[in-house]
């Protein structure tokens, strides 16, 4: 009976299940969604079980669907430094099928840190986007969007100093499209400082 049942549903016109799928997949975020694991949330809920376990061709279809509605976002801000070999499986799993990816940076620059050698900063502020961006090259094998994101609760430093600690794009120069998420500040001229991100996050698209 459940056979019949699903032949009659694949039957339907492909576009018809696809809005069947967005009906039944939740649109509320999920945070942390795997154990040891870069990920810090998903935008959308995983599939229902019970539509992923109906057959493989809805199965298949079903995670189609997932992976081009949902973005993968990567925190620096409480993450704490991990091996490749310690992160999950499920975690690389869907790092490798991930479609949109946003990373949300965290900075906060001070007089004494800028005076300070690089590697005695917080890992969050100078190593995280090096090994966030690398993991990404090398697992990301379906990664069409990266979104860059980033609050920054800095004190006023020309732009050269902080562009440094975007460099780390650069290995992902290629690899997908790049687009600006959301920019918050707390300095005066942070309209300037955003004018300046856009300008650096546009220039990896060319």
């Amino acid at each position: 009976m459940a056979d019949l049942q699903h032949s009659a549903f694949l039957r339907l016109p492909t576009e018809l299940r696809y809005d069947i799928y967005e009906y039944l997949c939740l649109d509320e975020p999920v945070c942390y969604p795997f154990r040891r694991s870069p990920i810090s949330s998903i935008s959308h809920g995983v599939p229902p079980r019970q539509l992923l376990l109906a057959c493989r061709k809805i199965h298949d279809e079903v995670q189609t669907h997932f992976y081009r509605r949902a973005t993968f976002r990567l925190l620096a801000l409480g993450s704490s430094r991990m091996e490749r070999a310690d992160i999950s499986p499920g975690s690389l799993a869907a790092i490798r099928r991930a479609k949109k990816v946003e990373l949300m940076l965290m900075w906060n620059l001070t007089d004494q840190r800028v005076l300070a050698e690089p590697r005695t900063w917080p890992w969050c502020l100078a190593g995280w986007l090096h090994e966030q961006s690398q993991l990404l090259k090398d697992e990301a094998h379906q990664l069409e969007l990266i979104t860059i994101s980033l609050r920054d609760a800095s004190s006023p430093f020309p732009w050269e100093v902080k562009e440094l600690l975007l460099m780390p794009l650069l290995k992902l120069k290629g690899k997908a499209r790049f687009e600006v998420g959301e920019i918050i500040t707390v300095q005066e001229d942070g309209e300037v400082m955003k004018n300046d991100f856009v300008k650096y996050v546009g220039e990896l698209n060319g």
